[in-house]
């Protein structure tokens, strides 16, 4: 007798039908399996296509050929009927949605897995264009999201899977991302918390969501002008757009901690004078541990120092420092790595090689970075392809020193350094962090409501390491005072 299958048995077995008969077999040559995988994934709908660009940022993990593949995943998908936009926009504006924009075009702008867009106008004329969800997205997203939690909790629990990927933490990741996506409120709330690190560039805009029509499944903005940026001879315009784009990310990255995590050609748009910013539905986050490591990852290899930028790859370390690491081996891997890119233009240089390059150090030597990270340094990469299509010349980390004059330290000299200075008081500091932990490590100490000795003589250990803590919390009190007045007679 035939047993009914369920819902997830029957998306399952689809799965498994659209893996085989795209040839992923083991003996096949990798570019044939990296091909099929992401035709794979395209056929399969948002939820693998997400997934799919998640590890394309990976290629430590999954290989560069499989990398190289999945960054080119495309959503486009055949648009839907204007009946069932029509009944979204019913059922989330109202039966009368039509008297509520003075015009609306039924053919879609572009269309995705999650959504389709659509030109329209306000009453008072206003251009704008309307996003709407597609009925099917989140019943098929969140089957979807079960399988792979269901998946993430068995495979998670395979030692030689756990040695290169949290699985657990990026299904995680990838759930939180498309919950989000399917959440138009959110991605509304995303345009409000970035817009102000867009303040004081000229050069750079944002369309304006209009609050009064947007739901969580519709999304009206006003309309952006320009096409995806294409190379062309730089003038003023394009130099100094490229410069604040740069500079902008790394405000967005390292001292507002929220940032555009999906700015591909597309998502810019260049109208001559200014670079608009669309598509806030994938943002990112870094708490402050994480960005002062990024801002301590990004300085060391500026500044060519493979010392301090093997500090802080494994201060980043999303499992520490892995058992039989040999960390001189590892500051020559990196030492040579820095070399290769020191004194190249934005032309000779791309950030996205840059960073899959420190990745597979990384992986070679055990090392984990945290997703965040690799999210923010996916941003970087292709923020930078941006850029170098503007203004060819331009050097991409130049724009960390313009990001501490005017973010970090402004008000400072002219001729003092920020960038070396703000470097050293970093270094100084996650050092400090990281020599009481060490030692409380030793001494079997343990942080709670007070400092606790488990071992050796307690009271004794307890008040020399007090007696440490605050030694060198003045002295790195008094470094910040010493260079603060340096500045000043600077």
């Amino acid at each position: 007798m035939a047993v009914a299958q369920t819902p997830s048995l029957r998306r399952a077995a689809r799965i498994g039908h659209v893996l085989s008969r795209h040839g992923l077999r083991g003996d096949a040559p990798e570019p044939e399996r990296a091909r099929g995988l992401r035709l794979a994934l395209e056929e399969l709908g948002p939820t693998f296509c997400k997934l799919g660009q998640m590890l394309s940022t990976r290629p430590d993990l999954v290989g560069a050929a499989f990398a190289g593949e999945l960054a080119r995943l495309r959503d486009d998908v055949p648009p839907l009927p204007p009946g069932a936009v029509q009944t979204t926009l019913a059922a989330e504006l109202g039966e009368a949605w039509r008297e509520r924009f003075g015009s609306f075009d039924d053919e879609p702008l572009a269309a995705g897995t999650i959504a389709q867009v659509h030109r329209a106008t306000l009453l008072d004329g206003t251009r704008v264009v309307v996003k709407v969800q597609r009925p099917d997205a989140e019943g098929l997203i969140l089957a979807d999201l079960a399988l792979l939690q269901l998946f993430a909790r068995h495979a998670g629990r395979r030692k030689g899977l756990t040695d290169l990927l949290d699985v657990e933490a990026v299904f995680a990741h990838l759930d939180t991302s498309l919950r989000r996506e399917l959440d138009f409120t959110q991605e509304a709330a995303s345009f409000r918390r970035i817009a102000p690190a867009l303040a004081g560039y000229h050069r750079l805009t944002m369309p304006q969501v209009h609050e009064q029509l947007s739901t969580g499944r519709v999304l009206v903005m006003g309309e952006a002008r320009g096409a995806p940026v294409q190379p062309a001879a730089p003038d003023r315009a394009r130099r100094e757009a490229a410069s604040q784009l740069l500079a902008c990310y790394y405000r967005q990255i390292l001292a507002e901690g929220v940032f555009h995590a999906d700015p591909h050609p597309g998502n810019v748009w260049f109208d001559g004078e200014r670079l608009w910013l669309l598509d806030f539905g994938m943002v990112g986050e870094l708490g402050p541990p994480e960005r002062e490591l990024a801002l301590l990852l990004v300085l060391a290899f500026w500044r060519a120092d493979a010392a301090g930028l093997a500090e802080a790859m494994l201060m980043a370390s999303a499992g520490g420092a892995p058992a039989g690491l040999d960390p001189a081996e590892l500051e020559r891997d990196l030492a040579a790595f820095v070399a290769l890119h020191r004194g190249a233009t934005m032309s000779e240089v791309e950030l996205g090689p840059v960073l899959e390059g420190l990745g597979h150090i990384a992986a070679r030597h055990g090392v984990r970075l945290p997703a965040e990270l690799v999210l923010a340094g996916k941003a970087l990469a292709q923020v930078q392809l941006t850029a170098s299509a503007l203004d060819p010349d331009l050097d991409p980390l130049s724009a960390v020193g313009a990001f501490l004059r005017s973010a970090v330290l402004r008000g400072v000299a002219e001729r003092a350094d920020p960038q070396a200075i703000v470097y050293e008081l970093f270094q100084l500091r996650a050092r400090t962090r990281r020599l009481l932990e060490s030692i409380e490590r030793l001494t079997g100490a343990r942080p709670g409501p007070r400092l606790q000795v488990d071992v050796l003589s307690g009271a004794r250990i307890e008040h020399e390491l007090r007696r440490l803590a605050y030694l060198l919390a003045a002295a790195l009190i008094l470094a910040g005072a010493l260079i603060a007045l340096a500045i000043a007679l600077t």
